[in-house]
């Protein structure tokens, strides 16, 4: 079964916003998992080997802040994602494709 075509504005808008939580998904993550890195294993190995000082160690609570801020945030991308789903029914009207 082919799907029927897409013609309106009203069913580009949910796929757009499909699109950017996607991509803003794959951001949220990246980021997420960048920052708890640096924090939680490379600044606490620096310091352990003393290759940084003791001071590097206060970037740690910052850096745990801002990777919870990108957790949220890709937390917000799949509701995003989820809320437009359903256009896809619309699309393909098989629930299972």
């Amino acid at each position: 079964m082919d799907p029927r075509p897409i013609l309106g504005i009203a069913d580009w808008e949910p796929l757009q916003i499909m699109v950017y939580a996607l991509w803003g998904l794959v951001a949220g993550n990246v980021s997420f998992a960048g920052l708890m890195l640096l924090g939680h294993i490379v600044i606490p190995s620096m310091y352990a080997t003393g290759h940084a000082k003791k001071s590097a160690l206060a970037f740690r609570v910052p850096l745990t802040l801002g990777a919870l801020c990108c957790l949220a945030f890709s937390a917000y991308m799949v509701y995003l994602f989820l809320s437009n789903l359903p256009i896809t029914y619309d699309i393909y009207p098989r629930k299972i494709i």
